[in-house]
């Protein structure tokens, strides 16, 4: 099971005021770029497994060395790694060490898998609080072979 993408970029909102324009203009520009083969850097391992799943995360060294990412000039992997502890397979869980409170973000995946027993998924959610509370919007998201789904999660006082 391989995920491959060529790049992930993420565009932040700046406010501009002009003095010829009563109202501010807002424009978008390039907050941060994940490509090539420096791809991986600026993303944090987590290794707690917070849903109790098949799932054995592992860390960045252990990702590296057993192959599970790899980053090339032209593209990076994630893929599923070999067995892990009692009835589990190691993988990666990934999370940007930076955050953005607006953004545009996009991910060019060129191989995504498929079939019994993945489950792929690229989502943003809130540093604001435990999820849901802060809220989930996912990209891509499918276990199985069931189809992708957007949809957006939210806390029950939100």
């Amino acid at each position: 099971t391989i995920l491959t993408t060529r790049s992930l970029a993420i565009m932040s909102r700046c406010t501009f005021t002009s003095s010829n324009v009563s109202v501010p203009i807002k424009k978008y520009h390039l907050a941060k770029a994940y490509q090539g083969a420096d791809f991986f850097q600026g993303w944090g391992f987590g290794e707690h497994d917070w849903t109790g799943g098949a799932s054995q995360y592992v860390n960045r060294e252990t990702a590296t060395a057993e192959k599970i990412v790899q980053a090339h000039n032209t593209h990076a992997i994630v893929r599923v790694g070999g067995r892990g502890d009692f009835l589990k397979r190691k993988s990666v869980r990934l999370t940007t060490e930076d955050s953005w409170m607006y953004g545009i973000f996009a991910m060019r995946f060129t191989h995504v898998p498929y079939g019994c027993g993945v489950w792929p998924a690229f989502w943003i959610n809130s540093g604001l609080g435990h999820w849901p509370d802060g809220g989930e919007l996912d990209i891509l998201e499918y276990c199985n072979f069931g189809e992708s789904v957007i949809s957006f999660h939210t806390g029950g006082n939100k």
